[in-house]
């Protein structure tokens, strides 16, 4: 049994086809019935839109053409089930921009490309064009998108620079505060410890000074009270002389 490495995807594609050996060096055709030859035009627009997938197997290398077999009303019914399925099994997010979803739709319009591409190649050319300006949309958003997630967070990380500048300005003023309160308290307890002191030398001084001048005042008593014996004595003693 050949495993087909493309199981999953939602473009339908024909049984693989073993590549003969004198054939790997030129690019592998579709082998077409008879009854199919009038379909040469859609083979190469099909293959030239939906490179054919290679894969090599047990040392035999295969070739996978997309399907130009006809949608039937129940095919296309299957495709939208499957769709929704892939949808929630790769749990893909119903808003914003999603790569697995985007993934899984482009896939689905591929097939919807291959359906259409049956019926008018021209139409199918249409779709394609169409596909890629909603590409080219996309990918404009996703830019925009990523520019403005990139400036976003370019300004994140400058705010939350300057909140970390900031704090950090703001930490080293609060310890100068700090500090600054520490030494006021020093200079008022050095200030209160100085005017302590100068009070009590004000006070001893001023009691050596009140003592000194009860000492000077009592020499100066003691002084005056001999003065005024002397004086008194001398009269007397004149007096006495006289008589």
């Amino acid at each position: 049994m050949i495993h087909n490495p493309i199981a999953q995807t939602l473009l339908k594609y024909d049984s693989p086809v073993a590549v003969e050996v004198s054939q790997k060096n030129v690019k592998p055709k579709r082998k077409l019935t008879p009854n199919q030859g009038n379909l040469q035009n859609l083979v190469d627009f099909l293959d030239g839109v939906f490179v054919p997938t290679k894969f090599s197997q047990n040392g035999i290398e295969y070739v996978q053409h997309v399907s130009t077999i006809p949608a039937s009303r129940s095919d296309v019914i299957n495709l939208d089930e499957q769709l929704e399925s892939l949808l929630k099994t790769n749990k893909a997010r119903n808003t914003g921009i999603c790569p697995i979803k985007s993934a899984l739709y482009e896939d689905c319009f591929n097939e919807v490309i291959r359906q259409v591409s049956i019926d008018s190649i021209e139409r199918a050319s249409m779709l394609i064009d169409i596909k890629n300006e909603i590409q080219e949309s996309i990918g404009g958003y996703e830019k925009l998108y990523e520019s403005a997630s990139a400036h976003g967070i370019r300004k994140a990380i400058h705010s939350e620079q300057r909140k970390n500048g900031l704090l950090r300005e703001n930490k080293s003023l609060e310890t100068d505060i700090n500090n600054l309160e520490e030494k006021i308290k020093d200079l008022r307890k050095k200030m209160e410890d100085t005017e302590k002191n100068d009070a009590a030398e004000t006070l001893a001084k001023s009691q050596e000074h009140n003592e000194r001048i009860a000492t000077q005042r009592a020499e100066n008593t003691g002084i005056r009270q001999k003065l005024e014996a002397l004086l008194v004595s001398k009269p007397n003693i004149s007096g006495e002389k006289n008589k």
